[in-house]
């Protein structure tokens, strides 16, 4: 069969991209203070070769941990399970939909009081149902570098942690980074998006 004739359907169905103009902040989960001068690598939508090293827009967080920048992002619509008033029951609802993965660095206590340093790919869905409706899946997937240098390893859920290959059989408390707050609204004037999204970073994590 023809391979553009395979392609087709997907083809009219993937979304355009879009301008999106970010609001960015990095934050200390106790001091509440913007953590300055952190390298940042922000992918907004999960467009082919989303998991490359160099996709998306690298900055610095400034003096108030913040950036703000527009690019290029995908927004696509999705059904997905949500619940229905009080019933305890869910039905299926579209939403508009984006996935965002942000490369950090991760911080690893090693034996002896020293630590390691690891560049990590980390993934969040966030789903607006209206202009001021919008709730996010919270962190669910950390990627590390393949022999390729793409960030398509993923680590695995273990006795409640996280296991990252090239920690061997260590398993982490969980992702070094959570989300305080986020929202995902359009633009009609600029016929694109705006995302807000702020990010608290962690202690470093327990290893077990």
């Amino acid at each position: 069969m023809n391979s553009v004739l395979v392609l087709l359907p997907y083809l009219l169905m993937q979304a355009p991209l879009a301008a999106v103009q970010v609001e960015f902040r990095l934050i200390d989960p106790e001091s509440r203070q913007g953590l300055a001068g952190v390298p940042v690598r922000l992918v907004l939508g999960q467009t082919p070769g989303w998991q490359a090293p160099n996709a998306g827009h690298r900055f610095v967080t400034d003096a108030n941990g913040e950036a703000r920048f527009t690019a290029d992002g995908l927004v696509d619509r999705r059904w997905r399970m949500a619940p229905y008033a009080m019933t305890g029951l869910s039905r299926p609802r579209r939403s508009d939909h984006m996935l965002v993965a942000a490369e950090l660095e991760q911080v690893v206590p090693a034996a002896g009081g020293e630590t390691n340093r690891y560049q990590w790919l980390h993934t969040l869905d966030i789903d607006c149902d209206s202009a001021t409706e919008c709730s996010s899946s919270g962190i669910t997937a950390v990627y590390t570098r393949d022999a390729q240098g793409g960030f398509t390893r993923q680590g695995q859920s273990a006795g409640g942690g996280l296991k990252m290959p090239e920690l061997g059989g260590l398993v982490l408390n969980g992702p070094g980074y959570r989300i305080e707050s986020v929202s995902l609204s359009p633009e009609p004037e600029q016929k694109g998006w705006r995302l807000k999204l702020t990010l608290l970073r962690n202690p470093p994590p327990v290893r077990h």
